[in-house]
């Protein structure tokens, strides 16, 4: 009879064990988040060799008119 009851305790145990293992490393992990959320972001202080290409507006599309028929056959 004592078996059957530390079964049912101990699995209850390993259960509570377990919930209580992955709280704390949910907790842990939203610990870091919130660290890293409050924390100002980095700049370098070298500057972008490629900044005046993302600067550059782009150029629209051509119409339809003007694209050849067979540029684009596959």
């Amino acid at each position: 009879m004592g078996n059957k009851k530390f079964r049912k305790i101990g699995g209850k145990v390993a259960t509570y064990g377990g919930v209580a293992a992955l709280g704390a490393a949910a907790y842990h992990a939203y610990g870091q988040w919130k660290e890293n959320k409050t924390q100002p972001q980095q700049t370098s202080s070298q500057p972008d060799e490629h900044a005046w290409i993302r600067a550059q507006p782009t150029r629209p599309p051509l119409p339809n008119k003007w694209k050849h028929p067979n540029w684009y056959a596959s």
